[in-house]
């Protein structure tokens, strides 16, 4: 697995549809076939992005300020796995080009 440990995405103000967008996108994280799972991924994320700036409009107040606190830290934590996630695949393509161009030797 590429990812390590997937932190919590879900606090006291998530609401429930993006509690439900969040349990998908760990599920997708934790997949071990990611190639799979990396489109359906993408589309979570742009809908959570979504999500948290309709929520944000809605809340107000202290409300607004916790709930945007808390997602900042969550989003940081998702920066952090997409960055490993894009260096694993950089790593697997580097590794298949590696092994076509040593097949290439052998023809």
């Amino acid at each position: 697995m590429i990812i390590d440990k997937i932190p919590e995405l879900n606090h006291s103000y998530t609401p429930l549809f993006l509690k439900t967008l969040n349990r998908h996108i760990i599920q997708c994280l934790n997949d071990e076939e990611g190639d799979n799972t990396f489109p359906e991924l993408l589309r979570c994320i742009e809908i959570r992005h979504k999500v948290i700036i309709r929520e944000l409009e809605r809340l107000s107040g202290d409300d607004r300020k916790e709930f945007a606190k808390n997602e900042s830290e969550i989003q940081a934590h998702l920066d952090k796995m997409a960055n490993k996630l894009l260096k694993a695949y950089k790593d697997k393509l580097l590794e298949f080009k590696r092994a076509k161009a040593a097949l290439k030797r052998y023809e």
